[in-house]
């Protein structure tokens, strides 16, 4: 769930290298004859990072001041190595690109607490997604509103933090952010793959983490005020 940022400035405060160089080695390096399943990628001017969801999540040893080329490749090795032909032909099934599953996961990967709402998370965005009616053309997930917002004002600023904004924020933009908003992890790709079996078209959590789903827009309101009374309950409980 960290984002390249994040990853960055892990990388740095354990003096594998700066994020400077790292930032740097993923805008002006081109690792897509090594990885060529980074060709598939369709808008890459359109992201912040094109390289943002492929840093797969795991553990791994690296040398105090290690090239950041060296770095990175080693990351996009991994995800290689879990993107299997079971996923991609899943994906197709989907008629879904692999990257389209991973930036579906990433949002799975923000929005849930734990795997059952993976996959609860998963149907919903799945129903939105193949919805005809024209009525959910926005996926509405404040986890992609709040992908730019957590980059720092200096590294992005003024029109430019705009226009990235648009292009991620689900509640601007139609269907799919621009790419994926953080890097999945395994779980969370199963999960777009293989959405639960609901016709649910909305979700919110209260504080504790619980999940509320709805088919309407009546039944999500109505989560909407039992989440307050938790919440408020938890508040004053708290306080006391």
């Amino acid at each position: 769930g960290y984002t390249i940022e994040q990853i960055f400035a892990k990388l740095e405060e354990y003096e594998v290298c700066s994020v400077e160089s790292l930032r740097a080695t993923a805008r002006e390096m081109d690792f897509s004859e090594e990885f060529p399943f980074l060709k598939e990628i369709q808008n890459p001017t359109e992201r912040y990072y094109q390289l943002e969801g492929y840093l797969y999540p795991d553990t791994y040893e690296f040398y105090v001041g290690e090239n950041a080329t060296s770095v990175i490749s080693r990351f996009l090795r991994n995800f290689e190595d879990h993107w299997t032909d079971e996923y991609a032909a899943r994906a197709a099934e989907l008629n879904m690109s692999m990257d389209q599953i991973l930036t579906l996961a990433s949002i799975i990967e923000k929005e849930a607490y734990g795997t059952e709402q993976m996959y609860q998370v998963s149907s919903v965005l799945h129903n939105r997604l193949n919805d005809n009616s024209g009525a959910f053309l926005y996926l509405q997930c404040d986890s992609t509103a709040g992908y730019i917002a957590g980059i720092p004002e200096d590294v992005l600023a003024g029109d430019e933090r705009v226009n990235f904004t648009k292009l991620y924020d689900t509640y601007q933009r139609q269907g799919l952010p621009a790419g994926p908003i953080c890097s999945p992890g395994d779980e969370a790709i199963q999960a777009a793959l293989y959405p639960a079996d609901t016709d649910y078209l909305y979700f919110r959590h209260d504080v504790n983490r619980k999940i509320y789903l709805a088919r309407t827009e009546r039944e999500h309101n109505r989560n909407g005020e039992e989440v307050l009374r938790v919440n408020a309950e938890a508040a004053s409980s708290s306080e006391g």
